[in-house]
């Protein structure tokens, strides 16, 4: 079945004639195709690592980092705009000590909808 310029088959939809540029405000908020950190494996020369994500409105972003414990290392809320945002960590834990080499586990949220990766830090 074919509607407007989207080709249905089955419960699956395919777009079709979307341009590339807009892939980013059409994809779902949190989307891991869309969503990611870097560099990874990090921090940056700064000592920093950027998470990139996409929202559909302006909400609350929170981002959680743990180690491979459970521990909670870091959480941060900040304000999120429509569309691409960055939100930066300066790979420091609760006591603001930079955390050692390791693999961490990240959680990025806004509005029920939840991201969930690892990056890794070398120092």
């Amino acid at each position: 079945m074919v509607v407007g310029d989207d080709i249905v088959q089955g419960e699956i939809q395919i777009e079709q004639n979307r341009p590339e540029h807009l892939a980013a405000f059409l994809s779902a908020p949190l989307d891991k195709t869309q969503s990611f950190a870097f560099p990874n494996p990090g921090p940056d020369a700064a000592g920093n690592v950027t998470f990139q994500y996409n929202l559909p409105a302006p909400a609350e972003v929170t981002l959680k980092i743990y180690d491979v414990g459970g521990r909670l290392i870091k959480e941060e809320k900040r304000p999120g705009s429509f569309g691409s945002n960055t939100f930066t960590w300066d790979t420091t834990n609760k006591n603001g000590q930079k955390v050692g080499s390791g693999v961490y586990l990240y959680i990025l949220a806004s509005d029920g909808a939840k991201l969930s990766d690892k990056l890794a830090i070398v120092r």
